[in-house]
């Protein structure tokens, strides 16, 4: 049995799930009761939350996307449960691959210690969640390149092409990899501190200093992604102003490359990410582009990264 989990700095995600990178840790159960989503692990309750937490460039510093993957394990769980394919039993201990995906630019730097992070020596790992103990071991945990994993969803539409570029912006950093004739490039590969969020600090700055308003991450989505009643809930000022400075964090960021000596015109450009979704509309007037796909699928690595175990085995038999 393998379970899929993208362990990203803003979202975790699944082949079927996503929540927010936020955990902490209790002594007690949450006073929230039923409406919490929470776990029980090693005499301790664990509970999620949307507010995410730092940047970690290596997550292996502290406990804190461990405990994030048991939540991811478990909710696949449940939902294997439901579709039929494992039956629940209290006593069994549930054997797995977890496979997981690292930048392409720490690649080769944290595999290994991301690969012992997860296994634990695999020991025998028990955890309660939604009121039912899990007894899991993970026997082997798979590192792939995030980026490389979702342009896999979409490898017949990219393998014909010289130089494909595949960019994830996400929450604090945006990933780029090289793809040349369906094959990683990992020389050409980088994790720049791109992300979404300078942008909403950007304009949470600006919207402070031109109207005296606090905007929120929440407010800057639902201005960039036009949705219904904005015209009603925000000033015309405050709109044209927030997509102003998405336009310029866009032009800056797509302009980059140029001095990465990438020419993003002689790339077929592969934009993931819930960044690149956000900013899609600004991206695609652009003039630094040409040839490009978005790949509208947030949870595209982590069923990237089950495509490429999948090959992995079917070599070997």
């Amino acid at each position: 049995m393998e379970i899929s989990v993208d362990t990203g700095n803003k979202q975790m995600k699944t082949l079927n799930e996503t929540f927010t990178s936020g955990v902490y840790q209790s002594d007690v159960p949450p006073s929230t009761g039923k409406n919490a989503d929470f776990m029980r692990f090693n005499g301790k309750y664990y509970i999620l939350t949307e507010e995410r937490g730092t940047y970690m460039r290596d997550k292996t510093k502290n406990d804190r996307y461990y405990w994030l993957t048991l939540f991811a394990i478990g909710k696949e769980l449940e939902r294997m449960e439901a579709d039929g394919r494992i039956e629940y039993q209290k006593d069994k201990t549930y054997s797995l691959d977890l496979l997981v995906g690292l930048p392409p630019a720490h690649f080769g730097d944290l595999k290994n210690s991301f690969q012992k992070y997860f296994k634990r020596n695999g020991e025998n790992v028990v955890f309660v969640y939604h009121g039912r103990s899990w007894n899991i071991r993970i026997q082997r945990a798979y590192v792939f390149a995030q980026g490389y994993a979702a342009a896999v969803t979409v490898f017949a539409d990219i393998k014909v092409y010289p130089k494909a570029l595949v960019i994830d912006i996400g929450g604090l950093t945006a990933d780029y990899i090289m793809i040349r004739k369906g094959a990683a490039d990992i020389h050409v590969s980088d994790s720049l501190e791109s992300g979404v969020i300078i942008l909403y600090q950007k304009i949470k700055k600006v919207c402070m200093g031109k109207f005296d308003t606090l905007i929120e991450e929440s407010d800057v989505d639902a201005i960039l992604q036009n949705r219904e009643k904005v015209d009603e809930i925000y000033d015309p000022e405050i709109i044209k102003t927030v997509k102003e400075e998405a336009r310029k964090f866009v032009s800056d960021f797509l302009g980059s490359f140029r001095e990465l000596q990438i020419d993003l015109k002689t790339c077929y450009v592969i934009f993931i990410g819930g960044g690149a979704m956000l900013l899609r509309e600004m991206i695609e007037e652009s003039d630094l582009i040409k040839k490009h796909m978005f790949i509208e699928d947030v949870n595209a690595n982590a069923k990237g990264y089950e495509l490429l175990y999948r090959a992995i085995k079917a070599s070997k038999k």
